[in-house]
């Protein structure tokens, strides 16, 4: 809100020029240092709300830069979780039944087609035995590469992901993803996945970065991985130095500087995965982040600019008209044309402020106040602030409101009010009391600012970080917590809860064949049909590709699950109509309960998984409790399928 000027001091301004004109030097010397101090009092204020708006959009820019990398962090993790199932399958049939290797790389070719340059076996003595590209017709030695001396020197069957590489055989740029080939214990040599670089850039495309903003994903040891845009121009390279490079850095942050690389200023959010030794980064340029508050800086210093100078001028006008009587009204009238001008600048800011008498009564109000609310200066002078009250505060919180300020002569804080048209809309404002030259309370004035969008733009960003942005379900990190915490209540209450695992059947024959808006149109009609089978205090969650999860709290009999499974399967068998498209999918369920079946998130979704394979091996279409002895058969059957992050990048 805003406050239209107070009456013009004429009077008050011509008695002060009488007394200075006979001779008050003190008067004079007073008078100067008080335009002095009230200037530089507006500067300060000025500089510390300008930089309270540049913080303000740093940490929301600081939020949605963490929040980008996350997402990165998280869909490349897919992506490596996936070319490692891929490498343990082939690892396997090349150690135990090597006739069928070439059946075998057949089998994932599609997979393979998706993420691979080639496939390529190096023996014990780094010698390539086979590539997926050419015959080998030469000795090609891998045994000076990085990723042979690693399995060669720890022969522990883990994946090693080895800094770009320009290929011997494929001549192009690649990161190999890569196993040992144990025999007995000993070291066979090494299989090897040779994935582009580009593939972990692909993400930067699903964005909308502006002209210089940037992903990363970089290795521990500071070799750039990948990169976007231009990821090819940054192969071989590595970053002499960077916060989450150090042996201490917080697995997740941010923080500000000039890029080694490129020397552009960019404000960083980085996610670690110490598993892989990775760090996923995503950056905008600093001067688009602080577009805004440019703008608003330098519109800012020229009304101050205008308004010093306004002051100064005042200041020697006051001065001057002292020196002789003769000249005095003279003077007075240009710090009157002063005042005016000040009034004008004051009419146009675009602070709403509003003016109020000690009882409350609106005395005065800007037009800012008029766009922001909807009312005219004639709709609510003699009515009192309680007219744009929204009814979402309740007594308690303006009694302290106005207790605060009784105390210490001013309030800042935010308020729900709502418009002339009934809209509710969030304000930041300031309320200070006005005292007389005696110290006497005067008036109130509030100065405020609409921030309803800036808290939407807040609210939009916690929920892209904890819902699926296809379906709006929840997704993995937030049914976590929700599991969490049913646990939580039900050790309290002494009750039952528990999780059912869905996948559905025939999904990738679909999405294959149809494409992927198909199978984004499948996937939203299987959420809607889910959430329409449920109470309203369960949980469906997407956790990734075609599974699902459904979080069911307060339940005690067995009866309730298997009343919602059937449910769900009949309800997920009926066809669906997508266009001129008639699709048939149907589902396997797995069912885990707390607490026979575990007592923390982790082991529910585990068992539950572990339910829903013996459903699928069943003949799909079915659903199964959870037993001890499923743990064995999913943990044996691990080699040859898909876990739940790897089918989630399916």
């Amino acid at each position: 809100m805003t406050v239209s000027p107070p009456p013009s001091p004429a009077h008050h301004g011509q008695d002060q020029m009488r007394r200075l004109g006979h001779g008050s030097g003190a008067l004079r010397l007073q008078l100067a240092l008080f335009i002095l101090v009230s200037l530089a009092a507006l500067w300060g204020f000025t500089f510390i709300a300008l930089e309270r708006r540049e913080q303000l959009d740093t940490a929301s820019a600081e939020v949605e830069m963490q929040a980008l990398a996350q997402a990165y962090a998280e869909n490349s993790l897919s992506t490596i979780k996936r070319i490692d199932l891929i490498l343990l399958e082939l690892a396997r049939t090349w150690t135990l039944r090597p006739d069928e290797f070439a059946a075998d790389i057949a089998r994932h070719q599609a997979d393979l087609d998706d993420v691979a340059l080639q496939v390529a076996v190096a023996d014990k003595t780094g010698v390539m035995v086979y590539s997926s590209i050419q015959r080998i017709q030469e000795r090609v030695s891998l045994a000076d590469r990085e990723h042979f001396k690693v399995h060669q020197q720890a022969q522990a069957n883990r994946l090693f992901i080895s800094k770009p590489v320009l290929g011997r055989v494929s001549g192009k740029w690649s990161l190999q993803f890569t196993r040992p080939l144990l025999r007995d214990g000993r070291f066979g040599g090494v299989i090897i996945i040779s994935v582009a670089p580009e593939l972990f850039s692909r993400f930067y495309d699903t964005l909308s970065m502006g002209r210089q903003g940037v992903v990363l994903m970089v290795r521990d040891s500071a070799e750039i991985m990948a990169r976007a845009p231009d990821w090819q121009a940054y192969m071989g390279r590595s970053l002499p130095t960077a916060p989450y490079l150090a042996p201490d850095a917080a697995p997740r942050g941010s923080f500000r500087r000039v890029a080694v690389l490129d020397g552009v200023p960019r404000l960083y959010g980085y996610r670690k995965l110490p598993d892989y030794h990775l760090t996923f980064v995503a950056a905008l340029p600093l001067d688009e982040i602080l577009a805004g508050t440019q703008r608003q800086r330098q519109a800012t210093f020229a009304t101050m600019a205008a308004m010093s100078l306004l002051l100064a001028a005042m200041a020697w006008l006051i001065l001057r008209s002292v020196r002789a009587r003769d000249r005095a009204e003279r003077a007075l009238r240009d710090a009157n044309r002063a005042l005016s001008l000040a009034g004008s600048v004051f009419q146009h800011t675009m602070d709403a402020v509003m003016v109020t008498e000690i009882d409350g009564t609106i005395v005065s109000v800007n037009p800012a106040f008029t766009d922001v609310t909807g009312y005219e200066a004639a709709e609510v002078i003699g009515h009192t602030p309680r007219l744009l009250r929204s009814g979402r505060h309740d007594a308690a919180f303006y009694r302290a409101l106005f207790e605060q300020l009784a105390s210490t002569g001013s309030w800042r804080g935010e308020i729900w009010n709502r418009r002339k048209d009934g809209q509710s809309y969030l304000e930041w404002i300031r309320i200070s009391l006005v005292r007389d030259e005696n110290g006497k309370p005067l008036r109130y004035v509030s100065v405020s600012n609409d921030v309803t969008e800036l808290r939407a733009g807040d609210e939009h960003l916690r929920h892209l970080a904890f819902h699926d942005p296809l379906t709006g379900l929840p997704n993995r990190a937030l049914l976590l917590d929700r599991i969490s915490q049913g646990i939580s209540v039900a050790q309290r209450d002494g009750r039952g809860m528990g999780v059912m695992f869905i996948d559905l059947d025939r999904f990738k024959p679909i999405n294959d064949t149809l494409g992927h808006d198909v199978g984004d149109q499948l996937l939203q009609q299987v959420a809607q049909r889910l959430s329409q089978a449920v109470r309203h205090s369960d949980t469906v969650a997407r956790i990734g590709g075609d599974e699902f999860v459904i979080l069911l709290e307060q339940v005690d009999d067995g009866i309730t699950y298997v009343n919602l499974a059937e449910k769900l399967l009949a309800s997920l068998s009926r066809p669906m109509l997508l266009g001129p498209h008639t699709l048939e999918v149907g589902a396997s369920i797995g069912i885990a309960c707390y607490p026979g079946d575990g007592d923390s998130a982790a082991t529910l979704m585990k068992h539950a998984d572990a339910a829903m394979y013996v459903s699928k091996a069943s003949g799909r279409g079915a659903y199964h409790f959870y037993h001890p002895g499923m743990t064995a058969q999913s943990v044996q059957r691990t080699a040859a399928e898909p876990g739940p992050a790897e089918r989630a990048a399916e």
